[in-house]
Formats: structure tokens, C-alpha cells, sequence
């Protein structure tokens, strides 16, 4: 009861514009300090706000000290540095002001975020803890998918080094269109990867498995586990503009820079939800790439839209259309035919129909 009560308290208090403490910077001045709410999966309405802006603490019960700032958030625009001691936080729809203290000087620092993405993130937490544990009680959980032998899996994706490149711009906050059970894009993409990634075993696989979440910025993991996919998830709210070429070109060239790459094959799987807004000419780098290339098969390049998308089906088909060079290096997928696959399936066709030459042209 007390618990309910602590968490009407903090919602009622974010839907009124204000979370937790005051934003005041007066050295003489102590903060006053409301214990972090813990909710399904340990997330705390404080760490949400956080994970909007790009950041984390050591502690949501401040002071805390900054821990992490990611590249290409809110909170790095906003010049929040890893080590910074955090005073006081408060929030609103569109702003998180937080007190920091810096080489013993306090400065207030205000970062846009979107309150409406923390509180739809918020809902799907619950939703996928639900789901959790409905599987941990053994109900049947229906899935008209076929069955993916997981030898045969491995065995046609283990010359590859393996790259999924996943969307976290704030479009990506949308939801898929597929009715009454809807969740976002990115949640699916998190369920899938997860999955992606739990049904591989890396160490059959040539290169391991690299994710890399682009917006404005991009970030490498290479040699994902399964843990790794799930953190990544846990940390990113999706926020920013889509740059596809940055993530793709970085890719590309690190590939072509091995030492016999050629005997490497590398395959880049895109998950993303629309057309480029930021960066330079996806389709020109593809072509580039491609011209310089002894063979198709070294590098793959999957294009999988996420959701109902008018500009990403429009995206991949140009894309997927030849660009008129002489290795066709790209595959496309639109999301109602991935919906049916699954992401394993789907990589798994890309695999097969590359290997033999034909690629899946829908």
C-alpha cells in the first residue's frame, strides 16, 4: 500500500510539471531528496528521466555523481560531463532541469526530452514484465512462425561477421500499426534482437555478433552477448534524427580494412523505420562500395523496415533497385513480410538467397 501510494505520488507530481526536487543553486541550501520509487525491472521514474536525457547516475537517491554520458543525447549537447555531482533534478513535459556541481562550482543545466517517450517506455516495461512472467508460469504463448532448425542456422551464418545497426531516433518511439496490441518499434526491434542474439551461439560465428544504435551519433558493441543487447536496450530512449551513412560508411571501412577481407564476408543488417534525414548519400555509398568489390557475396547489406512506414518501404526500394552498378550488394524486407518471419528468418533467407546468388526481391 505504501509503495501505490509513493507511486501516484511521483506520477501525480510529473503529470503536474515537477519531479522530486527542487532546482534552486544555493551553496547554503540543502536539497530536499524523495527516495527513487523502484518499478517493474528496477527502473526508477528518475532513471527513465535520465535514460531520456542520455545519461546515468551511480545512485538515483542525490546527490549522485554522473556516470555516463552518451554521445549524441540531450544531455551532451546540454555539456553534462561524466563526474559531475548531481544536486537536484526536476522535471517537465519537454525539460529536465538538474543542479551540478563541477570543481566546486554549481551550475544549473536544462535538457529537452520528451516526457511522452519516458511514459510510453514506462508502459511497455510493465507490458514485457507481464509477458515474463506469463513464460515463467509455462503458458503457451502463440507463435505461428516456423520452427528455424538452429544447426542448420548457425552453420550458414558462421563465415559471416555479423552487424545490426538499430534506428534509436525518436521516430522510432512510433508504434508498429498492428492493432490493439501495439508497441513500438523499437520495442520490437528489442525483442527481437534479443531473441536474435540468445538463439546464436557467437562463437560459431566468424566475426561474433557488433550492434551499433544510430541517431545523429552511432555507437560500436562488438562481440554482443545477449546481456550486452539487453543493456543497450535498458540505457537508449530513442531521440534525434536519423544518419544512416555515418554508422554505415564506419562499417564499411573498418570491414575493408582487414587483412584478406575479401575471404570475410561481412553482413550489415539495417533495422530502421524511415528515410535519412542527417548525413551524407546512403545510396552513393552503396554504389561505391559495390564498384570496388571482386564479389557480391563479401559484403551484405539487409535493409529491414520497421513498422508501418511509408518512407521506409519507400527507402528500400530505391535502395534495393540495382543503383546501376555491377554488384547488386543489397537485400530488403518491408515490415509486413518481416513481421511474419521474424528477424532470424529473415537474416537467415538474406543468408541463403546470397549464397546462391539470388537475392529476395519483394
Amino acid at each position: 500500500m505504501a509503495l501505490n501510494r509513493s507511486l501516484s505520488l511521483v506520477l501525480c507530481l510529473i503529470l503536474c510539471g515537477s519531479l522530486c526536487l527542487p532546482a534552486a543553486a544555493q551553496k547554503t541550501q540543502t536539497p530536499v531528496v524523495q527516495k527513487a520509487i523502484r518499478l517493474v525491472g528496477q527502473i526508477s521514474q528518475m532513471a527513465l528521466m535520465c535514460m531520456a536525457a542520455g545519461l546515468s547516475l551511480d545512485d538515483y537517491d542525490l546527490p549522485s555523481y554522473v556516470t555516463k554520458v552518451k554521445m549524441g543525447t540531450p544531455a551532451q549537447y546540454a555539456n553534462v560531463l561524466e563526474g559531475d555531482r548531481v544536486i537536484s533534478v526536476k522535471g517537465s513535459e519537454t525539460k529536465l532541469t538538474m543542479v551540478i556541481e563541477r570543481k566546486k562550482q554549481r551550475y544549473q543545466v536544462d535538457i529537452p526530452i520528451r516526457m511522452e517517450a519516458v511514459r510510453q517506455r514506462m508502459t511497455e516495461v510493465s507490458r514485457e514484465e507481464e509477458v515474463r512472467l506469463k513464460l515463467k508460469a509455462g503458458k503457451p504463448v502463440e507463435d505461428n512462425r516456423p520452427d528455424l532448425d538452429r544447426e542448420q542456422f548457425l552453420r550458414t551464418l558462421s563465415p559471416y561477421q555479423v552487424v545490426l545497426m538499430i534506428d534509436r531516433s525518436g521516430s522510432m518511439n512510433g508504434g508498429l500499426g498492428i492493432g490493439d496490441f501495439d508497441i513500438s518499434r523499437f520495442s520490437w526491434c528489442r525483442q527481437e534482437m534479443t531473441d536474435f542474439a540468445q538463439f546464436c551461439d557467437t562463437k560459431k560465428l566468424a566475426g561474433g555478433i557488433t550492434v551499433v544504435p544510430f541517431a545523429e551519433s552511432f555507437e560500436v558493441k562488438d562481440d554482443a552477448t545477449p546481456k550486452d543487447v539487453q543493456d543497450i536496450f535498458d540505457t537508449t530512449v530513442p531521440t534525434g534524427q536519423t544518419n544512416i551513412y555515418a554508422p554505415l560508411k564506419y562499417v564499411i571501412a573498418r570491414h575493408l580494412k582487414e587483412p584478406d577481407h575479401e575471404h570475410k564476408p561481412l553482413l550489415i543488417v539495417v533495422l530502421t523505420d524511415g528515410m535519412p534525414n542527417e548525413g551524407g548519400a546512403v545510396d552513393t555509398l552503396i554504389a561505391e562500395t559495390s564498384n570496388i568489390l571482386k564479389q557480391n557475396s563479401e559484403i551484405i547489406i539487409t535493409f529491414l523496415v520497421i513498422g508501418d512506414a511509408p518512407e521506409g518501404d519507400e527507402l528500400i526500394r530505391y535502395l534495393d533497385s540495382g543503383l546501376g552498378v555491377r554488384n547488386d550488394i543489397v537485400n530488403s524486407i518491408p515490415f509486413n513480410r518481416l513481421l511474419e518471419m521474424g528477424l532470424k528468418r529473415a537474416i537467415f533467407d538474406t543468408v541463403k538467397r546470397a549464397d546462391t546468388g539470388s537475392y529476395l526481391k519483394i
